[in-house]
């Protein structure tokens, strides 16, 4: 996420518009890829309908506007969806490698990736439960692997600081005595 800042600030300069960047680029890629889901799984009249919902419905526009780091994880899930979709239906297991680093880039932005992420996780597991295919083991296997890639320096600190992992989602608990 930070090297994503980095790269539109080297750019578009450091100033208000670049800054304004980390989220609206996000944004773009985010509409392009709810597009392409939509179209993976219905038509391209579905699809277009949808990603011009989704441009302009109201939380999307508004997390746009103020640059926080949650208009990169939702890229990232969407993409991740995107891939992971593309994976099964391809039977693939590239696409489903693309979607697990996907996700773990999704981890470095906002806390609640890490339940996009289990999402992902209980999906491929309820899916293989059900269908007992080997191809979803592979696709689950490429997904992991993608994934441990992506967030391995980010689980080496986690584990060195672990009370770091749990910093913010303490704070937001029902069970925080402090709230």
């Amino acid at each position: 996420y930070l090297y994503t800042n980095l790269l539109i600030l080297k750019l578009f300069g450091v100033s208000y518009a670049g800054m304004k960047l980390f989220s609206v680029i996000p944004g773009i890629v985010t509409c392009a890829a709810v597009f392409l889901i939509c179209q993976l799984l219905f038509s391209s009249r579905v699809a277009l309908w949808t990603s011009l919902l989704f441009a302009v419905a109201h939380w999307a526009v508004r997390l746009s506007r103020y640059g926080w780091d949650v208009s990169f994880m939702v890229m990232a899930f969407s993409l991740t969806i995107f891939l992971l979709l593309l994976a099964i239906e391809r039977r693939r297991d590239f696409f489903a490698y693309l979607s697990g680093l996907s996700a773990g880039i999704g981890l470095y932005s906002y806390a609640a990736s890490r339940s996009c992420v289990l999402s992902v996780a209980v999906f491929l597991i309820v899916e293989w439960i059900l269908e007992k295919e080997q191809w979803i083991l592979r696709l689950s296997f490429a997904f992991m692997t993608g994934l441990t890639i992506v967030t391995f320096p980010l689980f080496c600190y986690y584990f060195s600081n672990s009370n770091a992992f749990w910093v913010r989602a303490a704070e937001l608990s029902v069970f925080n005595s402090e709230s």
